[in-house]
């Protein structure tokens, strides 16, 4: 019975010591910035008046953001889309990380009201942009610098 109480001894102590092992071991990867992903389709014979009401309007607002230091950068990637239902592009808004979020709706709202004018300028735009494009989803994902 002693015997038996000292091997289960020992077995807890090696079940402890390679648990603890593995989880000290290095993540192969480091984490970078957060980056807001936003898939657009351009309507029908659109694309040449959205691309212009960005580079008037979304662009000037990124630049103060950037500015401001709210965002690092911005991008837009365009690509031809292979079915319907796919976005031909992306609007892409890097962050630090993910802490800078808190309170970032607040932030850009007084960012845009800033830069467009009054809330019923933006209402307008927005009217505007819906004739233009369709939103097809967005997401953060983070960039991971492998080691």
């Amino acid at each position: 019975m002693k015997k038996n109480a000292r091997y289960l001894s020992i077995l807890l102590l090696l079940a402890v010591y390679v648990s603890a092992n593995c989880f000290a071991q290095e993540l192969p990867y480091e984490n970078g910035s957060v980056w807001d992903l936003s898939f657009i389709k351009t309507k029908d014979g659109k694309d040449l008046d959205y691309l212009k009401d960005l580079s008037k309007n979304w662009k000037a607002i990124m630049e103060e953001a950037k500015k401001e230091g709210l965002i690092l950068s911005y991008k837009i990637i365009s690509a031809s889309a292979v079915n319907r239902d796919d976005w031909d592009l992306l609007l892409m808004t890097e962050f630090k990380n993910y802490a800078v979020f808190d309170g970032m709706d607040e932030k850009f709202y007084a960012l845009a009201t800033k830069v467009m004018g009054t809330e019923e300028d933006m209402d307008k735009l927005m009217v505007n942009l819906t004739e233009m494009r369709e939103i097809l989803g967005s997401k953060l994902g983070q960039e991971i610098y492998l080691k």
